[in-house]
């Protein structure tokens, strides 16, 4: 099921005066299988504003 969120990019530019931040949008696929798992994309979407936090190193093992 992992691989499915594979390919999702959130891409976040700092300006001196604001920040941007861009979340690639999820397919039919990824929107299902949150439903599935009984999440709605909101979830989803507030990686976008917990984004000025720096990302903590993931492990795959």
């Amino acid at each position: 099921m992992l691989e499915a969120f594979r390919n999702l990019t959130l891409t976040v530019v700092k300006l001196p005066t604001q920040v941007i931040r861009h979340l690639t949008s999820l397919t039919t696929l990824q929107q299902r299988l949150l439903a599935l798992a009984g999440l709605e994309d909101t979830c989803y979407l507030r990686l976008v504003a917990h984004s000025s936090e720096p990302p903590q190193e993931i492990s795959e093992r």
